[in-house]
């Protein structure tokens, strides 16, 4: 009878190890490529396709994103602003396609993720005759 029980109870434990999932640790969130402090590389647009960067404007800039929900902006490597950013699906009011959309909380227009790799994030934002801006890590 004990026999009968123990492998009971092991075929219970296999079976339940078999079919759960698993618990794998990873960032829950789908916007975890974000999470890190990006390098301006160029922005272009505005109402004469103008071409902006680093060097051709004398600064650098960069902007950090924290998985709390809170970004800093820098200007040659000084802080320039601290804020807070949602990231929202919405769709575009220049395309009409659904995007991720990075809304900050500063009135700045929203920014859609149009390219979030491990090295490269462009953002544009959503407004006519305004920018699209490359960065890299």
């Amino acid at each position: 009878m004990k026999r009968m029980l123990f492998s009971l109870m092991w075929a219970f434990i296999m079976v339940g190890v078999l079919l759960h999932p698993g618990c794998k640790k990873s960032d829950s969130s789908p916007y975890s490529m974000i999470y890190h402090k990006w390098e301006w590389v160029e922005s272009i647009g505005g109402l004469g396709g103008w071409v902006r960067t680093p060097e051709s404007e004398g600064y650098t800039q960069s902007i950090e994103f924290d998985e709390n929900g809170f970004y800093t902006k820098y200007k040659n490597n000084v802080v320039d602003r601290r804020g807070t950013y949602t990231i929202i699906r919405a769709e575009s009011q220049l395309d009409q396609k659904e995007y991720d959309m990075v809304v900050f909380d500063d009135g700045s227009p929203t920014q859609a993720i149009m390219i979030l790799t491990d090295n490269q994030l462009t953002l544009r934002e959503e407004c006519f005759d305004c920018f699209t801006h490359t960065y890299r890590r």
